[in-house]
């Protein structure tokens, strides 16, 4: 989910737009927060988590052109998504001047949601937790000032 309050971000203040190249493949976007609650409670329990292996995940699959339908509820004006070419959105990376192995990652990031691959969704953080992911309706809600337009 950080990610776009993150590296993910400037295009939707600046032009109303997501521009990703993960075409119509969904994520089972996960927050942070989540995560290292997760991290946490192993650290802290180690013991009783020998052996075990966890995938986390989000609760719910959303792909790009959902996530820019919610955003424009939350921000009171229309996002749309515009899905770009994978190696066109590397390039952009590089010619931005972000390195080689950050570029990449994206890419294949991209690449495993196009193919199915990043929807995934299990139990595993619900039941460590005792309680549901965040769900990213309400993380974009919480996040909204992220996307506001910048004043000049």
């Amino acid at each position: 989910m950080q990610n776009l309050t993150g590296p993910y971000r400037d295009d939707i203040p600046d032009r109303d737009v997501i521009t990703q190249p993960a075409g119509r493949g969904a994520f089972s976007f996960i927050d942070s927060a989540d995560i290292a609650a997760a991290a946490a409670l192993v650290l802290e329990h180690p013991f009783a988590h020998r052996d075990s292996v966890v995938t986390l995940t989000g609760s719910e699959a959303i792909g790009y052109r959902e996530v820019a339908a919610m955003l424009s509820v939350v921000l009171g004006r229309a996002i749309r998504y515009e899905p770009s070419a994978l190696l066109t959105a590397r390039r952009t990376l590089l010619d931005s001047g972000s390195d080689p192995t950050y570029a990449n990652v994206q890419l294949v990031i991209n690449v495993t949601a196009r193919l199915g691959m990043a929807k995934k969704i299990t139990p595993d953080l619900e039941r460590l937790l005792g309680r549901p992911a965040v769900k990213l309706r309400d993380f974009l809600q919480a996040n909204r000032s992220a996307w506001q337009r910048r004043v000049a």
